[in-house]
């Protein structure tokens, strides 16, 4: 379970070689409430672009699972990933262009 707070992304780094072109470099932020059972994502890409999600959070050991609550046009989208979570940091570990991609949070 990930400890409510509010979680900056502080590194996001791929252990395999991808085509990072395909990549728009973008910050995050997350805000996770109710017990770690709802996340808030800001994200804000180098290009202007933002996208702002509500999200329900189940997790079951190693397991993350995310489904979007809002905005409505992406209402029950699921992305399942991997985490961990140690004191006030966050590892969310994805498989991402055929790579596998580790997200550093550190809570504020």
């Amino acid at each position: 379970m990930v400890v409510d707070g509010i979680y900056d992304q502080i590194d996001y780094v791929f252990y395999e070689e991808v085509n990072l072109s395909v990549l728009v470099p973008s910050r995050q932020a997350m805000r996770f409430s109710s017990g770690g059972k709802t996340v808030d994502i800001a994200r804000q890409s180098a290009t202007g672009g933002r996208l702002d999600v509500t999200l329900k959070v189940d997790t079951e050991g190693t397991r993350l699972a995310l489904t979007v609550v809002c905005p409505e046009g992406l209402a029950g989208a699921v992305e399942e990933s991997r985490y961990t979570a140690v004191g006030e940091d966050l590892w969310v570990f994805l498989e991402q262009l055929g790579s596998t991609a580790v997200i550093h949070y550190a809570q504020r």
